[in-house]
């Protein structure tokens, strides 16, 4: 990871993405986002709950997730809230056309309403701490 390396092999012709790659995007849509997605609406209610404080704590409570047909709990990280942010401002940057391209995509991963999320209490690090922007 910190050394030079050559490159072996080539890219697929006009970007194409192989299918065993496509069912993994759609699986992490639809075993993911939906961690990310309450995780985003957890935090509102934290954000809510807490207004005089303005650093946010690494976890905030617990929810369920689900892999297969497996559904159990875990702790509710603060910090993917973070990361998805990152993702869902790099699509609304998105010019209508650059936009068009991308949904067509989504669609056929079962994304597109994913990236419809609101984020209505936005992070940033300071310090290496979260803190909201609002």
């Amino acid at each position: 990871m910190n050394q030079t390396q050559d490159v072996e092999g080539e890219f697929l012709a006009d970007d194409v993405i192989s299918d065993t790659l496509l069912e993994l995007i759609t699986r992490m849509f639809k075993e993911q986002w939906p961690v990310l997605t309450s995780t985003v609406k957890s935090l509102d209610t934290w954000v809510e709950q807490n207004p005089k404080k303005s650093e946010i704590p690494r976890t905030i409570g617990k929810h369920d997730f689900t892999i297969g047909d497996i559904t159990e709990q875990r702790a509710i990280g603060t910090f993917h809230q973070w990361k998805v942010q990152r993702i869902v401002d790099c699509y609304q940057q998105f010019d209508e056309q650059q936009k068009c391209l991308v949904d067509t995509f989504l669609e056929s991963v079962d994304g597109l309403d994913s990236m419809q999320i609101h984020i209505k209490n936005r992070l940033s690090r300071v310090n290496n701490k979260l803190v909201t922007l609002n």
